[in-house]
């Protein structure tokens, strides 16, 4: 919410559900490992660096994403699973790392098993829509879309005007 009302000037209640959204997100990675105090902290940090990736993806991309899938729930996770490695040190009141593994090392694994995510579900997402797209098409027509598709498609408004 707070970046959100620095960036707009006013907070939306649609904001404030994906900022926590985001926030569980972050600390989901770390949830078992980690103090209350660096939950907070980590679900904070997910959530501005979410909110940020939302506008430049967004500005960037020409992505039809109504809820906002990537930025909130694979940047936000990513944001978790890396500071895992920080807010899991014994130090800071959390579990511990691995015995023998140190902060570096255990940030490595972290971006390692991000990178292999990434790759992951990026591969068979875009051959899922690929395939969705030769069977049944992915967009509807612009005449579709500007009637709205309760229309166009069931024939019924979903909506008293």
């Amino acid at each position: 919410m707070a970046a959100e009302w620095k960036r707009y000037r006013k907070p939306s209640i649609s904001g404030v559900l994906t900022g926590a959204v985001a926030a569980l997100v972050t600390i989901t990675p770390a949830s078992g490992y980690v103090t209350p105090a660096a939950g907070v902290v980590i679900g904070a940090m997910g959530s501005v660096l979410a909110f940020a990736a939302l506008l430049v993806i967004r500005a960037r991309f020409s992505v039809d994403d109504a809820l906002d899938v990537s930025p909130i729930h694979g940047v936000a996770g990513i944001v978790g699973a890396l500071l895992t490695a920080v807010f899991a040190q014994a130090q800071f009141g959390g579990m511990g790392l691995p015995e023998g593994r140190g902060l570096i090392e255990q940030f490595g694994v972290q971006c390692l098993s991000c990178v292999a995510v990434v790759l992951w579900s990026g591969g068979i997402s875009y051959l899922l829509l690929q395939l969705t797209d030769r069977l049944v098409g992915l967009r509807v027509d612009e005449l579709e879309e500007s009637v709205g598709l309760d229309i166009a498609e069931f024939g019924e408004s979903g909506y008293d005007n």
